[in-house]
């Protein structure tokens, strides 16, 4: 802080301030909130120590404890618009709170998570970690998970113009996808303490999914799907067909190795109109871009991995896998492009090993 020039606040005399020497533009100090990066890696380093001799120390446990967040808030009241610093904080924060060690700081994150993203509004990093924390929060109970609170939230962001970048908008919306997913998987492992792996290999019992815990995941397959069509709606809007097909690709391997085998496990059959739904995705992916050859390669995959009822199933199938091969080398273009060379060179060579 001296370095930087920063006016300290014990340096201040308040029975006799000097107004014109502290305003004056050739003083070399400052009033607080203009640190820079230096400061506040110093007080990362700090807070970070006092954590570190918190765990070591059985008797000075508590003090250095609580000493850790007033660092952290010291430093953002002068480093407000430092990254690096609200990352920190917040990752500081959510690891206490995910083990359950600081429960009464949960409302402590939401606040911290809401600033940093005030201070920083052009940080798409901070951004996606205060999406972050709604998951955090879900999983030790303190609230629901809302996919559609998540929505708005990245609507907001978006329409405050501070991340103008297409790609960032794509980022934020998957954040918030990838989120539900995480969700999904945490209730699904839920019942799974952290000798799952010993159990596992000793066979014994695992315990069923409850039903509030069934109709939760089917809330949320159906808000992902949701979600999904938003965003694709959202993208072509803004007319990027790239970010489309990111976003499809994404769409049809969690269909296809998520959500459909999902569903299909909790109602109990091989449900047809569950096991159409990644085939869906996959059409919808070739027909925004049609020439490329991971397309086809993806819905390949795809029936490859279904799993056959009869003994005529195993023969259709291999049917289907070389037609969309036959399909694939039909629609891809014939002309050299660097940007798909080797796509087609991979194409072209699973098709010669499956023949």
């Amino acid at each position: 802080m001296e370095t930087e020039h920063i006016l300290s606040r014990y340096r201040v005399d308040l029975d006799n301030i000097n107004w014109s020497e502290l305003i004056s533009v050739t003083s070399h100090d400052c009033w607080m909130g203009l640190g820079s990066v230096q400061t506040a890696q110093s007080f990362i380093k700090y807070a970070k120590a006092c954590s570190r001799k918190a765990q070591k120390s059985e008797e000075q446990h508590g003090l250095l404890k609580s000493l850790t967040f007033p660092i952290y808030e010291r430093g953002v009241a002068e480093c407000p618009t430092v990254e690096c610093l609200w990352k920190s904080y917040i990752h500081d924060l959510s690891w206490l709170v995910e083990r359950g060690q600081a429960h009464h700081l949960a409302s402590n994150l939401e606040n911290v998570a809401s600033r940093a993203v005030s201070n920083c509004p052009y940080s798409l990093y901070l951004a996606q970690l205060q999406l972050g924390t709604f998951l955090t929060l879900a999983g030790i109970g303190h609230c629901i998970l809302d996919p559609d609170t998540l929505m708005k939230r990245v609507a907001l962001i978006i329409k405050d113009k501070f991340l103008t970048c297409a790609s960032h908008h794509l980022e934020l919306y998957m954040t918030a996808i990838r989120i539900v997913k995480r969700r999904i998987l945490s209730l699904l492992v839920r019942q799974y303490d952290e000798f799952y792996d010993d159990k596992a290999e000793q066979n014994l019992p695992i315990t069923a999914l409850s039903d509030a815990q069934e109709e939760e995941i089917q809330d949320l397959i159906e808000d992902l799907r949701e979600m999904y069509d938003t965003v694709d709606e959202f993208l072509r809007r803004s007319k990027w067909q790239e970010g489309r097909y990111l976003l499809s690709s994404e769409r049809c391997k969690t269909e296809a190795y998520m959500l459909t085998p999902l569903l299909q496990v909790m109602d109990g059959a091989q449900s047809v109109t569950h096991a159409t739904e990644p085939f869906r995705c996959l059409e919808q992916l070739v027909k925004i871009k049609p020439q490329h050859p991971d397309c086809y390669r993806s819905q390949i995959q795809v029936i490859m991995s279904q799993p056959p009822v009869s003994a005529n199933d195993i023969g259709l199938k291999y049917r289907k896998v070389r037609h969309h091969y036959q399909k694939a080398l039909k629609a891809i273009s014939s002309k050299s492009d660097p940007l798909l060379d080797s796509a087609k060179h991979n194409l072209c060579q699973e098709f010669m090993e499956f023949e």
